[in-house]
């Protein structure tokens, strides 16, 4: 059985429809096309305007339609950008089978104007590049882009030259902060517009392949991390910091107070799992003291002292707590992934300090002043008002300041807890 999907304006509405048959006479039945299982064999129909005699094929989409579609695109590409490439180009076909096909006799050219089909160009590959192409094709069979359940236009360019201006950087981004491509319909805000979720870059899409980007990531670097379709394998990280730390931790006059460093997360899914969390520390707390015209350096471990993670929901409720002794500096992993709990889309995380080290100030005095340890970094590039600054004598509940001065350096790797 072969079937073909599309709809048509009519009074008052939209008609959907598929065909079932093997010509393009088949039976027409009215049924929803949202549907439609691809595990069925789905018809495109091409116009063979440049590659061939100028006639109108009949083709199944997954076995004779991509694979020389991918041949023709970009096929030296490593392998995670060659499966990327073949998401796009099913999802591209879709789009225009279901929305936006060429006339009312077939869907796509057979050329640049929609994606280059020639097969005598995949037919003069090695058998064994071919199978590549064919394998990756199966490995991402059913896989299509949407964006709350439309459809994209997954578009794509070379992304070199000319060519550079209509590709997205959407990486991290969701809803209405993606970026959209000249190359469709742009609205302000984009959700006006699902269709047009921004465009892939294959030379880029290549380079990060060749980084160790898996094709999840490469896509939702393009198109947003709240494009629906790819599986969430090893989840989406969400961060606001450029990775680089200018300043270091919370100082104070006392030894007795409780910090708390936190950062507002949006997940890009309706149900969340929160599989870890990361924090940039240092290793060490340092000062440089000046008394009676001497120079003092000092040096204190700021590793090895116990601190708390946090957890919270959008009003800064604790949603879960753990403690944790950080061993080593950098960025300090803690696998969630044992606990069994969702967050909402808009929650907390962050870090509780309460022991402290002192060191001297810059004075002419002996006089201490302390550092709480574990010291987390900060970054005061271009800061995106996400962090927070609790202060909390004991027992009373959290003092809270806005901090927008600083980008707290924590991350967070999320994960959808529905198949997407």
């Amino acid at each position: 059985m072969v079937i073909r999907k599309g709809k048509n304006k009519i009074a008052g509405g939209v008609l959907r429809w598929l065909i079932i048959g093997t010509t393009l006479t088949s039976l027409l039945i009215v049924v929803n096309a949202a549907e439609l299982n691809l595990s069925q064999s789905v018809m495109i129909r091409v116009k063979t305007a440049t590659h061939g005699d100028g006639t109108i094929k009949l083709l199944d989409l997954e076995n004779e339609y991509l694979p020389v579609v991918v041949g023709n695109e970009n096929p030296n590409a490593p392998y995670e950008s060659l499966k990327t490439q073949v998401i796009a180009s099913r999802t591209f076909a879709l789009y225009k089978i279901n929305y936006e096909p060429r006339s009312a006799k077939f869907d796509v050219y057979d050329d640049e104007r929609d994606q280059v089909y020639n097969p005598a160009k995949f037919k003069a590959f090695p058998k064994s590049k071919q199978e590549e192409i064919k394998q990756a094709v199966k490995e991402t069979k059913e896989i299509i882009l949407k964006w709350k359940g439309v459809i994209i236009c997954a578009f794509f360019v070379s992304g070199i030259g000319d060519a550079a201006k209509y590709v997205t950087y959407n990486e991290r981004k969701t809803g209405d902060n993606i970026i959209q491509t000249t190359l469709g319909w742009v609205t302000n805000p984009p959700s006006l517009n699902p269709h047009n979720r921004g465009c892939l870059g294959q030379v880029l899409a290549n380079e990060l392949a060749a980084k160790g980007y898996n094709y999840q990531q490469i896509l939702r670097y393009f198109y947003g991390a709240d494009i629906e379709g790819p599986p969430q394998i090893g989840g989406v990280e969400l961060f606001y910091d450029d990775g680089s730390a200018e300043g270091w931790g919370v100082g104070g006059t006392d030894s007795k107070t409780r910090h708390m460093k936190v950062v507002l997360f949006h997940s890009p899914f309706e149900i969340t799992k929160l599989s870890e969390v990361k924090f940039y520390l240092d290793e060490k707390v340092k000062s440089s003291d000046t008394i009676n015209g001497k120079s003092f350096y000092r040096e204190e471990n700021a590793l090895g002292y116990p601190c708390k993670i946090h957890v919270m929901d959008s009003k800064r409720n604790d949603i879960f707590v753990l403690e944790v002794t950080p061993n080593y500096a950098g960025w300090f992993r803690v696998d969630l992934s044992p606990y069994s709990f969702a967050v909402p889309k808009d929650f907390y995380v962050g870090i509780e300090v309460y022991h402290s080290v002192p060191y001297k100030v810059e004075n002419a005095t002996n006089d201490y002043c302390y550092v709480y340890v574990p010291v987390l970094g900060m970054d005061n590039n271009k800061p995106d008002g996400k962090s927070w600054w609790g202060q909390m004598l004991p027992p009373g509940e959290p003092y809270w300041t806005f901090d927008q001065h600083w980008d707290y350096l924590i991350r967070v790797v999320v994960n959808s807890t529905k198949k997407e």
